[in-house]
Parts: structure tokens; sequence; C-alpha cells
């Protein structure tokens, strides 16, 4: 009786475990939202200086951080594609500012 008992308890468990929504570290959390304030910052350049080579380049990167958290993290395939086109966005408007 013990023995099942205890069977029965960890099958629920894992059920639960299963089920639970899965938290973020908090180390991935700060993470996330330094990438965040990242885009936001180098977006706000980018409004006031379209011409700027360094800044479109650095935004590109940052975006294609972002597509990667989204899938790599989230699971979120949409957002990923989402991201990933605007980073090709930015680093062609850095080739066509500046070819070279």
């Amino acid at each position: 009786m013990l023995r099942r008992s205890a069977g029965v308890a960890l099958l629920l468990a894992g059920a639960w475990v299963a089920c639970a929504e899965p938290e973020r570290p908090a180390g991935r959390q700060v993470l996330i939202e330094g990438i965040a304030d990242e885009r936001a910052r180098l977006e706000d350049t980018r409004d006031r200086d379209p011409g700027s080579i360094e800044n479109r380049i650095a935004l590109g990167e940052v975006y294609y951080r972002t597509a990667r958290e989204f899938l790599d993290l989230e699971r979120d395939e949409e957002r990923y594609l989402l991201f990933l086109a605007r980073s090709v966005d930015e680093f062609l408007a850095a080739v066509e500012i500046d070819p070279e």
C-alpha cells in the first residue's frame, strides 16, 4: 500500500511540474531586460540619426540577439522571424549607406 501511494504521489508531482509555468531564472530576466533597454536606446538613436552606419549595425546585432531569445527561450517562432527580419533590414540599411 505504501509503495502504491508513493507511486501515485510521484505521478501527481510529475504532472504538476509538467503543467507548471516555467519560471525564468533571475539572471535571464535581467539579460532580457538589458537587451530591451539597449534596443530602445539604439532605435531612438537611429530615428535621430538614420545615417549612422555604426548604429545600424549595432541595432541589427541587437535585433538578432532579440530574435534568438524569442526562439531559444520563449519558443516563439513568430517573434523570432519578426526580429530576424528587422535585423536583416538594419544590416541592409548600413550597406546602402556605405557599400564598403
